[in-house]
């Protein structure tokens, strides 16, 4: 199973929160004593919860779309189950033998005192070849608990200048790398670390399955010259601390 492992760092005694762990197995239906039992669902969930009730409201409407942890993993198991119970029925003449299917989330943070990164990591196999494996992050200011975007750490006059910076680096990437990557993309996914600020391409995204996943880190003092009031406040809080 691919999975990709990113470090977490508190800073003191502020970690906001602590994992939600729940794991459930589904078996196969219609079920009988020819189908063994490692034909089903699996599900694992490894989510972040937490006790401050000045982040309740961020995580939960950022992540779970404003349920709690709970009841986002009761929705999710339901209709994933429910899911693929009629799949299975439907080709179990067919194919239905060998149908297993997995689904894991996972999620850890990196926080400093003004600052907290999410990264959430979701893989999922419903047949085929390979499973889909897919990162998102999520940068949320702790003074004004905001989720930002990339744009917000960007002089707006600077924007067409990241946007070099990541076009050569790519090219750069795609050589050193021998592989293709698209001409038509979207930056989507990044997040702060002591290096600079990471950019994230998931499978599919900017080139074929078989490559992975892309990564393109520019450099803070690259960003110096272009960083906006809230780039600088996250280039101080992730050089120092993290």
């Amino acid at each position: 199973m691919l999975c990709l492992i990113l470090s977490c760092a508190t800073s003191g005694d502020i970690v906001p929160s602590r994992l939600f762990f729940i794991s459930e197995y589904s078996e196969i239906f219609p079920a009988s004593e020819e189908k063994p039992d490692e034909y089903g669902l699996n599900i694992n969930l490894k989510l972040l919860n937490t006790d401050r009730h000045d982040l309740i409201d961020v995580i939960f409407n950022t992540l779970y779309d404003g349920a709690t942890t709970e009841e986002y993993a009761e929705k999710l198991i339901k209709n994933e189950s429910e899911f693929y119970r009629e799949t299975v029925a439907e080709f179990e003449d067919d194919w239905g033998f060998f149908l297993s299917w997995e689904y894991e989330e996972n999620h850890s943070w990196t926080m400093t005192h003004s600052w907290l990164v999410i990264s959430r990591n979701i893989y999922y196999y419903g047949g085929g070849a390979h499973g889909i494996h897919a990162v998102k992050f999520y940068t949320i200011d702790l003074d004004g608990l905001e989720l930002y975007s990339p744009d917000r750490f960007i002089q707006p006059d600077g924007i067409s200048t990241l946007e070099t910076m990541l076009t050569n680096d790519l090219k750069q990437y795609s050589e050193r790398e021998e592989i293709i990557l698209w001409d038509d993309y979207e930056i989507s996914e990044f997040f702060p670390a002591k290096d600079g600020l990471h950019f994230w391409w998931n499978v599919y995204e900017i080139t074929a399955y078989a490559y992975g996943p892309v990564e393109i880190i520019i450099e803070w003092n690259r960003l110096d010259a272009i960083l906006s009031p809230a780039g600088k406040k996250l280039a101080a809080a992730f050089r120092t601390t993290i």
